[in-house]
């Protein structure tokens, strides 16, 4: 056996079901040791009920059939971020991505709650007794 030294993460973070329904965000990071063997653990709880699920931006490819898609990309893009080149791509994005979400809620709504529309009124002529204007 040699006397070199070997660290291992052994300390852990436990929670229960119930613990991550209620903080569904919840991290943890490795601090520096200090005077013990161990590394202390900072758990972060991120509570369900003051912050949002974030989920990840879809662009969706009707938006390019749109007259309009190519100039807010282009607005968007040709704003002036000063930084390094990263920093920049990742501002870009950013932006972009805000003002694709508000020019879809503006051009084309609540996709969601017209289907939803139009399934009511579809559901409402294909119940009719008679059918007879389907012919």
């Amino acid at each position: 056996m040699s006397n070199q030294r070997i660290e291992r993460k052994l300390d852990r973070v436990l929670c229960n079901f119930p613990c991550l329904d209620t903080w569904y965000n919840c991290r943890y990071k490795v601090l520096v040791r200090n005077c013990s063997d161990h590394r202390p653990l900072l758990v972060d709880f991120a509570s369900s009920l003051t912050s949002r699920k974030s989920y990840a931006f879809k662009f969706f490819k009707m938006w390019l059939q749109h007259l309009s898609c190519r100039q807010v990309i282009q607005q968007s893009w040709d704003e002036i971020v000063v930084g390094c080149h990263m920093f920049i791509l990742q501002q870009k994005l950013k932006r972009l991505k805000l003002s694709l979400k508000d020019w879809n809620k503006n051009v084309f709504g609540n996709v969601h709650e017209v289907v939803v529309d139009k399934q009511k009124i579809l559901f409402f002529f294909t119940k009719s007794d008679s059918g007879s204007w389907l012919c």
